[in-house]
């Protein structure tokens, strides 16, 4: 009995305790999560954009006399840009861009005219390539291209607003709609479908002189809009996207920052993990957080997510293995991969030597031996970002693209070893960026356009047309008049050949294949290898391209003896030959 009570009293002790905590805990709680209401609201009321000032800047004087130190001044509280770009296109051919926008979070917009500038200020140059610097556009990373390829202005920090918009629960479904009914998503459709605002788009302003002179009124509005809009946006779902967070997972975070601003820059660079300087994707769900793997994250000097700037995946294990291959009497005839020296130890054509590195001599007198010791191939080889020096993961980046090198001779294919060479991301990144440039100029020159129209595959037009038929047809309901259901009906009937219609071959109408291969499609490398054979020749084609990798991407680790005049004596010779032969 006694112990009976004291197991009761013990209970007793443990409820109320446990009451008492309980208590404490749910008061304490709901006034934390009251603050962090509060201070949401706080947040929403003191940063969402009252008031615009918009600065002209057409000289060097202009930029140092205030405005580089309003912007810097802007970008320390809240690093967050809107960024676009203007231009003028004569005779269907665009010219350098004339003008750049640049407006801040609380509505400072500074309108760059870089047409009228002697050179780029250096402020100018870091804002831009700064990556912590979050700049946000629609085709932002189009814009980045241009900036590049007009003034060397390397942008980086690049959002485009609809990836961060697709992200949005509040936005997704009406963004889906959108699509679904072919509707872009432009600035001004997402201005209209974020902000409740049109934003005029005025086609004889958009397509105007951005290199008068002096700007009009109309054109300052319409080009400060456009930058305004686009950081009004972001601030918008940033806004939305703190609210519809659980408020105890934003406990601990917001109780550690201290101001405003740094809640808006913590949640906003959140808000751009696995987006930054990446193209935009039509499938919200591509975009969605939660399949952003952590191997998409940035690293060290390649900072950028791989498999959002690139096809290509990260290599972890190094490319050059640095085996060396000897002859029968010890000459070192040339270093190459684990795979390629065990299969020669495997197939009874040579000895191990050494295993530090793996040395096999061959059982054999090989065809040919190097000639001198300034001989590529002989060397050992680092695994590391040519251009940097990074080596901590890498991706392998041919100089010459492979989309013309698969269309080389098979004698200039032999031995590319020499141009394939280990980048970081970023650089990798950057170096894409120059090729697709260069690739629009080859473009323009050999008559070979990039990313037109036509393709490998034709829509076999005659077959669309009666699929969409049948399936009106499957589909019909009592809004599609007789006689338009007579057309329809008449267009399936003269196809199949048949005097009535039934569902299973209304069925069968639509499992048809209208695709067709397109027989006088020809691919732009091809086009592009063809004019230069014909003109001025591949091994002059091959050394540009080595020569522009030099010039773009200033790499400092280069492997021993690469050259852009690697193996072009040797193919001189058997060029001259062969039309000796002839």
């Amino acid at each position: 009995m006694k112990r009976t009570t004291q197991l009761a009293l013990a209970a007793l002790v443990a409820a109320a305790a446990a009451g008492t905590f309980g208590f404490w805990f749910i008061t304490n709680r709901r006034k934390l999560l009251d603050a962090n209401r509060r201070k949401e609201k706080i947040l929403k009321r003191k940063l969402r954009r009252k008031k615009e000032t918009v600065v002209c800047v057409d000289s060097r004087s202009k930029w140092d006399d205030g405005v580089e130190a309003e912007l810097l001044s802007e970008l320390k509280r809240i690093p967050v840009l809107g960024l676009d770009c203007e231009w003028v296109s004569s005779a269907g051919v665009r010219r350098p861009v004339a003008l750049l926008q640049l407006a801040t979070q609380t509505g400072f917009c500074a309108l760059i005219r870089l047409s009228k500038l002697d050179s780029v200020p250096d402020g100018l140059v870091d804002v831009l390539r700064d990556r912590t610097i979050l700049k946000f556009g629609v085709g932002i990373l189009d814009d980045a291209k241009l900036l590049l390829a007009d003034y060397g202005l390397e942008t980086r920090g690049c959002v485009d607003l609809r990836n961060v918009a697709a992200r949005s629960r509040a936005h997704r479904p009406r963004i889906r709609a959108e699509l679904r009914d072919g509707n872009g998503l432009g600035l001004k459709g997402l201005s209209r479908l974020i902000l409740g605002k049109d934003v005029d788009k005025d086609s004889s302003v958009r397509c105007g002189d951005w290199e008068a002179d002096s700007l009009s009124p109309v054109q300052i509005e319409y080009a400060a809009n456009d930058a305004l809009v686009a950081v009004d946006i972001f601030t918008e779902l940033n806004l939305e996207n703190l609210a519809n967070k659980k408020h105890n997972k934003l406990t601990t975070t917001m109780a550690q920052l201290e101001t405003l601003e740094a809640i808006f820059t913590y949640t906003a660079k959140a808000a751009c993990q696995g987006i930054l300087d990446s193209k935009y994707k039509a499938s919200s769900e591509a975009n969605s957080p939660r399949n952003v793997s952590r191997k998409q994250q940035p690293v060290p000097c390649g900072e950028t997510s791989v498999k959002k700037l690139t096809g290509y995946s990260v290599r972890q294990n190094p490319l050059y293995h640095n085996c060396q291959l000897q002859a029968p009497d010890g000459q070192l005839l040339c270093t190459c991969d684990l795979k390629k020296a065990e299969w020669y130890i495997q197939k009874g054509l040579g000895v191990k030597v050494n295993d530090e590195p793996l040395v096999v001599r061959l059982t054999f007198e090989p065809s040919g031996r190097p000639q001198s010791d300034r001989n590529y191939y002989l060397h050992f080889k680092e695994n590391v970002c040519v251009v940097c020096g990074y080596g901590e993961s890498y991706i392998r980046k041919n100089v010459v693209p492979h989309e013309y090198r698969k269309y080389f001779p098979a004698v200039m294919k032999s031995h590319r070893s020499h141009d394939v060479l280990l980048m970081c991301v970023r650089c990798h990144h950057r170096s894409g960026i120059h090729d697709s440039i260069e690739r629009q100029r080859l473009a323009d020159r050999c008559s070979a356009p990039v990313g037109s129209e036509e393709t490998s595959v034709k829509r076999n037009r005659q077959i669309v047309r009666v699929q969409s038929a049948a399936k009106a047809l499957l589909n019909r309901t009592a809004k599609i008049p007789e006689p338009r259901l007579a057309a329809l009906r008449k267009v399936v009937k003269d196809y199949c050949n048949v005097r009535e219609l039934n569902d299973e071959l209304l069925g069968a109408v639509l499992e048809l294949d209208p695709n067709e291969t397109n027989d006088d499609f020809v691919p732009h490398g091809k086009k592009v290898v063809e004019f230069v054979a014909r003109n001025e020749g591949l091994i002059r084609f091959e050394r540009e391209w080595r020569q522009h990798f030099i010039d773009t991407m200033k790499p400092r680790f280069l492997p021993e003896c690469w050259s852009v005049d690697h193996s072009h004596r040797e193919l001189e010779e058997y060029e001259n030959r062969l039309k000796n032969s002839l």
